[in-house]
C-alpha cells in the first residue's frame, strides 16, 4: 500500500472514462480538439461492465468481495489511479462541457464518416477549438488506425 501511495502520476487515463481522460490529456499537452477525434468502428456487445461481470450486487455470488481477496494488489492499485485520475480531472475548470462537446463532435464524427453525401465536415470554432475540416480520407486514417492499433494490442 505504502508502494502504491509513493507512485506520482502526471497524467492517468481510465479506459471507463475514455472521452474524459482524452479532454483531459488534451489540455494537459496542449493538443486540439482535431488531434483527440476517434472513430468507433466495432462496439462492444456490452453496454456496462455489470453485463460481463457476475452481479456484483448478488450476495451469494459476493464476486466483488472475492475479486478484493484473490487480486488485493490489482485492485488497490485500481483505486488509487480512479482518485487520481478524478482529483486531476476535478482541478479542471469547465471540462464536463469541454467533454460533453467533444462527444457532440464525435458523434457528428460517427455520422459523417460512412456517409456517402459530404465530403467534408466542418467543425466550427469555439471556445474549445478553432475551425477544423475533417475529409473523408481523414476518416480513412482513423479507420486504418483503429486497426493497426488493435492488432498492436492482441
Amino acid at each position: 500500500m505504502k508502494y502504491i501511495h509513493s507512485l506520482n502520476f502526471d497524467l492517468l487515463h481510465m479506459t471507463p472514462y475514455f472521452d474524459h481522460g482524452l479532454v483531459l490529456m488534451k489540455r494537459k499537452l496542449c493538443w486540439t480538439l482535431d488531434k483527440i477525434l476517434y472513430r468507433t468502428l466495432r462496439k462492444s456487445k456490452h453496454r456496462s461492465r455489470s453485463d460481463i461481470l457476475p452481479d456484483a450486487n448478488n450476495q451469494s455470488t459476493n464476486f466483488r468481495t472475492k475479486f478484493k481477496e484473490w487480486s488485493k494488489a490489482d485492485y488497490l492499485l485500481y483505486q488509487y489511479a480512479n482518485q487520481t485520475f478524478w482529483q486531476q480531472y476535478r482541478k479542471e475548470s469547465r471540462i464536463d462541457e469541454e467533454v460533453a462537446y467533444f462527444k457532440q463532435v464525435r458523434d457528428r464524427l460517427a455520422t459523417f464518416c460512412p456517409s456517402k453525401k459530404k465530403k467534408t465536415l466542418v467543425v466550427a470554432a469555439s471556445e474549445w477549438n478553432e475551425e477544423f475540416t475533417i475529409t473523408k480520407d481523414d476518416c480513412q486514417l482513423m479507420k486504418v488506425y483503429d486497426v493497426m492499433f488493435r492488432r498492436f494490442f492482441r
